[in-house]
């Protein structure tokens, strides 16, 4: 009889944290009924509701590693991710992220930005940002992703193909310059990345 040692739960889709008491539940009675199994949880989420309380539950219940999107300073960020109510997002997650670097818990925030035609028009603040806020933490690291055509008809903040690749290098020598981790970096380096 093979044994599982590892568990790796991704919480993702919609809003996770929208289903926070359920995520808790669910972790607290996989490690009650097999506490042999060493949990591996992760989460996509917007961030919003991620307070420095819940964060530390979650991670209490192996929920470890988190991917939060934000798309740089408040103006930009906030013209696409806004709340149903039309109201920005950015001051709430960013409170909540501070606030994260208070917790003396091991965990593992990758910070996900979106790269568009707005932001790349004057990145240094953005990185400068993320440097003076986030980057004496080893617990935070950075993702970038040019925004892409995945379909439809609006093509508004998509990346022209050969853009892209001038958005990366740019990306690249930004994380260099202000010392930022960015987590898929090695992509960027790969033949037909």
């Amino acid at each position: 009889e093979k044994k599982c040692e590892n568990v790796g739960v991704s919480w993702f889709g919609g809003e996770p944290m929208l289903a926070y008491e359920k995520v808790v539940a669910f972790m607290g009675k996989l490690k009650e009924k097999h506490p042999d199994v060493k949990l591996h949880g992760q989460m996509t989420t917007n961030g919003y509701l991620l307070t420095k309380e819940r964060l530390q539950t979650l991670i209490d219940h192996d929920v470890t590693m988190y991917q939060i999107t934000v798309d740089g300073m408040a103006d930009v960020h906030d013209q696409t991710r806004f709340l149903a109510g039309g109201a920005g997002s950015w001051d709430t997650i960013v409170e909540n992220l501070k606030d994260a670097k208070t917790l003396e818990s091991d965990f593992k925030i990758t910070i996900r930005t979106n790269l568009s035609h707005e932001l790349m028009e004057a990145p240094d603040a953005w990185f400068t940002f993320l440097k003076e806020n986030f980057g004496d933490d080893h617990r935070f690291e950075y993702h970038c992703e040019s925004i892409k055509d995945l379909g439809g008809d609006d093509r508004t903040l998509v990346y022209e193909e050969q853009k892209r690749g001038d958005s990366m290098e740019v990306v690249l020598a930004l994380s260099k310059k202000y010392g930022l981790t960015l987590n898929n970096y090695t992509t960027y380096l790969k033949p037909f990345s």
